[in-house]
């Protein structure tokens, strides 16, 4: 996949409703990044008031509004944690595509960070999405808070 610029970058995974490919992404924007192989970016980005989710989980206000869940108290608490690392990847890569560094003045590193915070995130999805798949169980098998989504909309 051709990365065209960070920010692009970024625009593209909050597009994406699928959490792996979002992850992988993640990671090849990273990794592009910290080699040296991306620009910026200074293109007038094209964002969605939300990113993009899977049909999965349902997003409700209160867990209890999902209907019944039909998982362990832990496998509900990684699934909880793995909800929490994905919407911090979107959160991430939207703030660097949403926010160009020249116009509000922003640093180098400022961008360093937020892209090196958001792999980590995108790293840590994977290692709980794997603990939940090795217990039978999947990201999208309960309900989910919409709050944490809810960022991107605030920025508009």
């Amino acid at each position: 996949r051709a990365l065209r610029s960070v920010r692009a970058a970024g625009a593209e995974i909050v597009k994406c409703s699928c959490p792996k490919t979002k992850t992988q992404i993640s990671h090849q924007a990273a990794h592009e990044w910290k080699t040296g192989n991306l620009e910026v970016g200074g293109e007038q980005m094209d964002l969605p008031s939300m990113p993009a989710r899977p049909d999965r989980p349902i997003l409700v206000d209160k867990i209890e509004d999902g209907g019944p869940v039909n998982l362990s108290k832990e496998l509900q608490i990684l699934h909880s944690l793995a909800h929490i690392e994905l919407g911090a990847v979107d959160n991430y890569w939207d703030t660097i595509a949403r926010f160009s560094p020249e116009e509000y003045n922003l640093p180098r590193e400022y961008i360093n960070d937020l892209v090196q915070v958001a792999d980590d995130e995108a790293r840590h999805f994977g290692w709980v999405q794997n603990a939940m798949l090795r217990h039978g169980a999947h990201y999208g098998d309960m309900p989910a808070h919409h709050r944490l989504l809810s960022h991107a909309a605030n920025t508009q």
